[in-house]
């Protein structure tokens, strides 16, 4: 990377870089979204900043961040990306190859050629069958590579379903989101959620006394000035009895 042009890369980025932060002030670029957080820009800033005289310290940073991308990568593709292709998806609907890159000089080979030609076979297969193809998903001795870690690791729609709570709201005043079952069933037990059930529940109560005085204006005079309060006591019993079942 370094004999391919790797610091003009990052020189030219930060050039812009530098006409973002001049223009919107110092911080205001983001090193965590879009294209500022590709790996080698951040780990060169502090030499071309000049905070530091030699860029060895971030061609060692790029180093260990790429072998971190690349364990959270192969995690991603056993954990999720396999078990979802192996699912009970319709037949021949989705595949997974592998493709050996390691060796560059023999990128034609090893890597275009083979995946052209699988690509070529799956979208030649009749639809719900399983396609034949004409080289191997993995290369010899790799085939390991494209099994599931486990069944238990399986993909679970269930484990990635969004719930939406309508009751309770985040401090941006977003509706609260529980990403999978369990998540969901820890918010629903959760005192923040009942707090926010029962004060639904009393406005509720109080929307319906409000409602009866309006209706009976002759009755008003003899309603007590407890029944909102009543109503409340009422909506807390309501609320205990619901926890309880």
């Amino acid at each position: 990377m370094l004999e391919n042009g790797l610091y003009d890369e990052v020189k030219e980025m930060y050039e812009e870089f530098k006409k973002i932060e001049q223009r919107d002030g110092p911080g205001s670029v983001d090193l965590e979204r879009g294209v500022w957080q590709v790996i080698g820009f951040k780990q060169f800033l502090p030499w071309l900043k000049g905070e530091v005289d030699s860029p060895a310290g971030g061609i060692d940073s790029m180093k260990q961040a790429t072998r971190k991308y690349a364990t959270r990568q192969t995690k991603w593709i056993h954990k999720k990306l396999l078990p979802m292709c192996q699912a009970d998806y319709a037949v021949g609907d989705r595949e997974a190859a592998l493709l050996d890159a390691t060796d560059l000089s023999k990128w034609n080979q090893n890597v275009f050629s083979r995946g052209v030609q699988i690509c070529q076979d799956f979208m030649n297969a009749t639809p719900g069958t399983i396609p034949n193809y004409s080289v191997p998903l993995a290369p010899a001795g790799l085939e390991e590579l494209l099994k599931a870690r486990s069944a238990e690791k399986a993909f679970n729609s269930d484990k990635w379903k969004h719930h939406v709570c309508e009751i309770c709201t985040r401090l941006d005043s977003e509706p609260c989101i529980s990403i999978g079952e369990e998540a969901w069933k820890t918010h629903l037990n959760s005192k923040r959620h009942r707090l926010a059930g029962r004060k639904l529940q009393k406005q509720e109560a109080f929307e319906h006394w409000k409602r009866k005085q309006s209706e009976n204006p002759q009755s008003n005079s003899d309603l007590s000035p407890n029944t909102p309060k009543e109503a409340n006591v009422a909506a807390d019993e309501q609320s205990e009895k619901k926890q309880k079942i």
